[in-house]
């Protein structure tokens, strides 16, 4: 698991292109500077990359949780996370 202290000192081109933090969720560098937090999620073999928010406006913590319960809401059959 990934600390605030790794993602704010972490930066593109000296770090990989995306920092894993377990659970799919992955903190994504851009050139520019920006951490961008997505969650990688597998449908029928193909990958899904879903945008959380930017770092630091979301927190890891709030991250985490909101990678939680989106993965929830695509897993659950009733829910319809397109539309």
């Amino acid at each position: 698991m990934l600390t605030v202290k790794q993602i704010e000192a972490a930066q593109y081109g000296s770090s990989p292109q995306r920092i894993s933090d377990g659970n799919g969720l992955y903190v994504r560098l851009s050139k520019g500077g920006a951490k961008t937090f997505q969650l990688r999620m597998s449908e029928t073999g193909k990958t899904k990359w879903i945008t959380l928010g930017q770092h630091p406006e979301l927190s890891l913590r709030d991250a985490r949780m909101k990678s939680m319960l989106t993965r929830a809401d695509v897993l659950d059959p009733r829910s319809d996370p397109i539309g």
